[in-house]
């Protein structure tokens, strides 16, 4: 999702960079296993369901209180589609994604790029919340990343808070978009547990410009470096991981389908997965 991303080249550590490399060589050819219990908002969005599967798109008056789905549906461009609510229709809290290859321009305003997923709060901060539903018990790996889209980021004002069972996990008192925010936790869940994206229009006041690409994605019950699916990260994973991260871009042609190196799931394979991969890498055994 490139534009909540730093430059590619700001992403790199040449000592991480040097100490793969050395690895690439008998790295060539190794096969990356993908998780199959990887839950991402913007790949599974829905233009025709609300809810769909374990995703809900909806808003709240405030934080934690009173989620209401959104059940009217806008389209732009063709492709980009968005769910409002049907008493007050084409005025947000609005969520949606462009699902075409291509930008994509809302009302005049925002311009959505290929593929990428947006919130914007309401005039009053009636917050946009994307609610994660888990399906079973056990332990879920949380990724958030949030920026971009508006169409002047030196006045935006949102704020963001992430929500498990409508208690607060973090949040940003404000938040420009200009910038980048990015949360990562792991929590234990129940069948039913509910984990919220919220946004509201932060401290100016405004829902003006406040338009947010988002990147949320949960795992569920998954060992988040074991690339090779044997149970543990171990020196075939480092193996499995070095020519992933030669590549960094999940979109390059080359990179395994469905990008399973990318860690922390922002679009690219670099420093920040590394940081996952090292911990992993020294625990060994994956969790149970």
């Amino acid at each position: 999702m490139r534009d909540v991303a730093v430059p590619a080249q700001q992403r790199r550590s040449s000592t991480v960079r040097k100490l793969l490399t050395c690895c690439l060589a008998a790295s060539v050819g190794f096969g990356l296993a993908a998780n199959a219990t990887v839950f991402d908002a913007t790949a599974q969005f829905s233009a025709a369901n609300n809810p769909a599967g374990a995703w809900s798109y909806g808003w709240q008056p405030s934080v934690g209180s009173g989620f209401t789905l959104l059940t009217h549906q806008l389209i732009f461009g063709g492709g980009a589609y968005f769910w409002d609510r049907a008493n007050t229709p084409g005025t947000p809290p609005i969520i949606g994604k462009n699902t075409t290859d291509h930008p994509i321009v809302i009302a005049d305003n925002p311009t959505v790029p290929a593929g990428v997923s947006m919130f914007h709060p309401g005039p009053n901060n009636e917050r946009a919340v994307v609610r994660w539903t888990s399906p079973a018990a056990g332990y879920a790996d949380i990724f958030v990343h949030v920026g971009g889209v508006a169409i002047d980021p030196d006045y935006v004002s949102t704020d963001i808070a992430i929500l498990k069972d409508s208690v607060q996990l973090a949040a940003t008192s404000s938040y420009n978009n200009a910038s980048r925010y990015s949360y990562y936790r792991r929590v234990d869940v129940s069948p039913g547990s509910a984990i919220d994206l919220s946004q509201g229009f932060g401290t100016n006041g405004s829902y003006f410009n406040d338009s947010t690409a988002f990147r949320f994605t949960v795992v569920v019950n998954e060992c988040i470096a074991d690339l090779t699916g044997d149970g543990t990260v171990d020196d075939s994973d480092f193996s499995a991981f070095a020519p992933a991260y030669n590549l960094l871009e999940c979109s390059a042609p080359a990179m395994p389908a469905g990008c399973p190196a990318d860690i922390n799931h922002d679009g690219f394979v670099d420093d920040a997965d590394f940081s996952f991969f090292v911990v992993a890498y020294n625990a060994l055994i994956c969790p149970e």
